[in-house]
């Protein structure tokens, strides 16, 4: 194993390890970010923050306070052992599971073997530096893999081909619930020479998806159990559904807290619990920081500050992932009053799972998975996108929308007449960004900033 093997994922460790240090002390951090190196982070990418501006802005560049940043350690902390554990699979020579982002993965982690994503580097990847992840899309296009796939899998085909990803020894897809996943599914199975297993899934979320996408779960558990030659281990699959429902009851009330006029203005937040869904959600890190943002979310809705009330001019509707390059929540927010009420990937609908039987929790952890952000809108048809949207602008007092037309994400891109026709019709302006996920080359930023400025100031809420 060559020093560059795993690179990022050693670089990431070490910095999140000091981060989480940091946040020990969220008083003093908050200060830090306020005053040393937030505002030079928040409006532009320099050579000198390129390594720390995208990590920095999950925490919530300079705008972020202390109990916000106390919520976010155990979001750290998570993460690094995540990746600890990941690396020490990989030198003891131990199974790694890779699966697609609509598998339960919760299920295959009751194997007691470590699992990653595709989702989960591509993160991985920015919070190192902006660049790695065009170096990672470059180095898949050297291979002849097509431009026209989402780069959130590209990049992972080139952290493969890299040797940044440790690679799988069992690849575990599903079917849906994008073009792009069913297509790259294929490939990255290739490209890590794992064995491969598909899980059906289901197109529609009645009953009789649940039903079926629930024996399918059945087919992948037998799979499984003869794979590493043991059988599930019930008793740890429980504890983690059990701890899945609090992450998710907290949450729930923390999305529905949004709707509040101020909002208690911690949509960043619930955003990067996506990445915790995508990975390990069963964790007790995960239910803590959930816990935490349920704690700001009451305090902030039931005692409004004068600030609160004054900051917020506009209430906006964020559609698709933002992209890592520029990610523009705080950024709106400081210059328009414009704070992010709810989104695509951090809004949070899941039923509890019912833990009463083997199979009740089996067809709960599928209805948990399509329920899930960005799956939820996207693996059925354009309908889940526009009711969704519509219940977004009833709920939440929305004053207008932004939608980010990620250009790799087929499904979302030819919604967008649809959802101009629904903004219409309920009176709001809407916004549409063509951007790219990860390549910040298809856009730029001060393009980005151009188009956004214009329409604030052109709705009347800026200068």
């Amino acid at each position: 194993m060559s020093q560059k093997d795993f690179m990022l994922l050693r670089k990431t460790i070490r910095t999140n390890r000091l981060v989480y240090g940091l946040l020990k002390f969220p008083r003093l951090t908050a200060f830090l970010l306020t005053y040393l190196l937030g505002p030079r982070m928040i409006e532009k990418e320099t050579p000198g923050n390129r390594d720390t501006r995208f990590g920095l802005a999950r925490l919530g560049s300079g705008m972020a306070t202390a109990d916000e940043l106390a919520s976010m350690r155990w979001y750290i902390i998570a993460m690094v052992e995540m990746m600890e554990n990941l690396l020490k699979a990989h030198e003891k020579g131990e199974p790694i599971v890779c699966y697609d982002w609509s598998v339960p993965s919760e299920i295959i982690r009751a194997f007691h073997v470590e699992t990653t994503s595709p989702v989960h580097f591509n993160r991985l990847s920015f919070n190192n530096n902006s660049d790695y992840a065009m170096e990672m899309i470059d180095k898949a296009d050297g291979e002849g893999l097509d431009y026209d796939m989402c780069n959130l899998n590209r990049v992972a085909m080139g952290a493969i081909l890299d040797r940044q990803m440790p690679p799988p020894t069992l690849y575990v897809s599903a079917s849906h619930p994008c073009d792009s996943s069913r297509t790259s599914n294929q490939i990255l199975h290739y490209l890590s020479d794992a064995e491969h297993y598909v899980l059906e899934a289901p197109y529609h979320r009645e009953k009789e998806d649940l039903d079926f996408y629930a024996k399918n779960l059945w087919d992948m558990i037998a799979f499984l159990e003869k794979h590493f030659n043991r059988p599930l281990d019930w008793e740890k699959l429980k504890k983690s559904v059990e701890n899945i429902n609090a992450f998710n009851k907290y949450l729930r009330e923390v999305t529905v807290l949004h709707r509040a006029i101020p909002s208690p203005n911690l949509a960043l937040y619930l955003q990067n619990t996506f990445s915790l869904h995508m990975t390990i959600p069963e964790t007790d890190y995960a239910v803590n920081m959930a816990g935490k943002l349920l704690e700001i979310a009451r305090e902030r809705v039931a005692r409004p500050t004068r600030k609160m009330k004054e900051k917020e001019r506009v209430r906006v509707i964020c559609w698709d992932p933002v992209p890592p390059a520029f990610d523009y929540y705080k950024w709106i927010e400081k210059h328009f009053g414009a704070i992010v009420v709810i989104d695509y990937e951090g809004s949070n609908f899941i039923p509890d799972i019912d833990t009463s039987s083997r199979e009740a929790m089996i067809r709960g952890l599928g209805e948990y998975r399509l329920m899930t952000g960005m799956i939820r809108q996207t693996h059925g048809d354009a309908t889940f996108i526009t009711e969704e949207l519509e219940q977004y602008i009833d709920e939440y007092s929305a004053d207008c929308a932004i939608m980010n037309n990620t250009t790799g994400c087929r499904g979302n891109v030819a919604a967008k007449k649809l959802i101009i026709d629904v903004c219409r019709r309920r009176g709001i302006p809407v916004l549409f960004l063509d951007v790219d996920i990860y390549d910040k080359r298809i856009n730029s930023e001060a393009e980005m900033k151009t188009k956004i400025r214009d329409f604030f100031v052109s709705n009347g809420w800026g200068r």
